[in-house]
């Protein structure tokens, strides 16, 4: 029993750092935020990249699950709504933290670019809608934690 409930933990802590940077980029790419943290379209890939080169120039000892912890904590401290997602006290994603390679990879996706050189992953919106954030935390409760429904 006890590793059924701690594989189902482990999984709903690995998504809320999913959605924890579906947060960062979507208000990256509509400029909700000041800086480039993971990515953006256009001229916001460099800087997060510039950005991101920066940070481990002056702190050698710091990994991409540091910087991904700083992007949270960015966007957390940008508006009390967004302090509540990120409060450390209750949201999941801090209860376990990924492996160095597991954050180095999911940067990685975030950075992604089509054939056509523009990011793969980009949630502009001119009208700010938000409903495709809580479609997609249903659809992941769903899929794996049923007993939400």
């Amino acid at each position: 029993m006890y590793e059924t409930w701690r594989d189902d933990r482990v999984v709903q802590i690995a998504a809320a750092w999913v959605l924890a940077c579906v947060f960062v980029r979507f208000s990256e790419d509509n400029g909700l935020i000041p800086d480039a943290w993971l990515s953006g379209p256009g001229e916001r890939l460099a800087e997060a990249v510039d950005r991101h080169d920066a940070y481990f120039r002056a702190h050698p000892e710091k990994n991409d699950r540091d910087w991904l912890l700083d992007a949270f904590d960015a966007l957390g401290s940008s508006h009390p709504t967004a302090a509540g997602l990120f409060d450390r006290g209750h949201n999941p994603l801090y209860e376990v933290t990924p492996s160095y390679e597991a954050a180095s990879a999911l940067l990685a996706f975030w950075r992604e670019r089509g054939a056509d050189g523009e990011i793969v992953h980009d949630f502009t919106d001119p009208d700010l809608n938000t409903r495709f954030l809580g479609d997609l935390y249903q659809d992941l409760s769903e899929h794996r934690w049923p007993m939400y429904r």
